[in-house]
């Protein structure tokens, strides 16, 4: 697990589009956690195009439609803590059985939101998965 803390603007992404690339390429599946819909659509419009990571963004502003195909087809999925928690979680699908990395992105900020991102994280570990924070 790592945490990393600089300045705006300073490279934070690089790293965590690193380990994306690093852990799709060892067929693992990857969470990306944002507080807000704006910078889920900036890291999904800035994303670089590895071939072994397809990205999708799984919000309460995706049809409900297209869910389960971006399950299927996608295995980063950019995502905030409440779909987390009442949407992804309780499916407990084979999709989640496969993550292998959980990316926290702008964590200065769940504090102030009340969000308990750390028992988020807890859900998602359980049953044995090994998974790595970032």
């Amino acid at each position: 697990n790592l945490q990393i803390l600089t300045p705006t603007s300073s490279g934070k992404t690089l790293c965590y589009n690193y380990a994306t690339h690093y852990t799709t390429r060892s067929s693992k599946n990857v969470i990306i956690i944002v507080p807000t819909k704006a910078l889920g659509n900036h890291i999904l419009s800035t994303f670089p195009p590895y071939p072994t990571s397809k990205i999708s963004v799984y919000n309460g502003d995706t049809p409900h439609s297209t869910r389960s195909h971006i399950l299927k087809t996608s295995n980063v999925i950019i995502t905030n803590p409440d779909t987390l928690h009442y949407n992804l979680l309780p499916l407990q699908s084979r999709w989640l059985d496969s993550v292998g990395l959980i990316i926290i992105d702008e964590i200065h900020t769940w504090k102030s939101i009340g969000f308990d991102v750390r028992g988020l994280i807890k859900r998602v570990e359980c049953k044995g998965r090994e998974i790595k924070v970032v």
